[in-house]
């Protein structure tokens, strides 16, 4: 069961926000949220490709629910640890227990 007295990480929730000056579209990450969280290291994956060596580096982990991260989706993405992690999967942890949810994440090469 995730503990909120262990959530000694902060991490950031970013999501793209898109301005349009003069027809030009411009796309930028703006802060959605930073909160405490705890977070694990998953095992990481090396693919090899076109002769190219790719390591994805996942990581787990448990926030406590906000209203602010009710519409967090796979869109948005996670900053920790000065990386850039894309969301994999953001529900509650567990469905009986609506005050946390889990997240996964791949760290973005």
């Amino acid at each position: 069961m995730a503990n909120p007295a262990r959530m000694t990480s902060r991490l950031t929730i970013q999501r793209l926000a898109q301005t349009v000056a003069a027809g030009v579209v411009t796309s930028t990450w703006a802060d959605v949220k930073t909160c405490a969280a705890k977070i694990e290291w998953q095992a990481a994956t090396e693919t090899l490709a076109s002769d190219q060596l790719t390591v994805a580096r996942t990581v787990t982990g448990h926030v406590r629910y906000m209203p602010e991260l009710a519409d967090i989706t796979e869109r948005d993405r996670i900053l920790w640890n000065d990386l850039t992690f894309s969301i994999n999967a953001w529900l509650p942890y567990p469905a009986t227990r609506s005050d946390i949810i889990n997240f996964t994440a791949t760290a973005c090469p």
